[in-house]
């Protein structure tokens, strides 16, 4: 049985298939888990790079 040669497999309608409840379900996880870290890392925060040009901010408190 030799390589079928010829027109591609086309889908039907020209629509890919829809994701699996399971492939959605992996993608949710991984997007809210990367949210939950990113939102743990102070450098990403928006008010820091906002202000990463400013001098210190007063923390940490720095001792009289």
């Amino acid at each position: 049985m030799g390589v079928r040669r010829g027109r591609p497999v086309v889908l039907v309608q020209g629509r890919p298939p829809a994701p699996s409840e399971t492939t959605t379900t992996i993608t949710m996880m991984i997007a809210m888990t990367a949210t939950a870290i990113a939102t743990q890392i102070p450098f990403l925060a928006p008010e820091d790079a906002m202000d990463a040009h400013l001098p210190h901010r007063g923390y940490p408190p720095v001792p009289a």
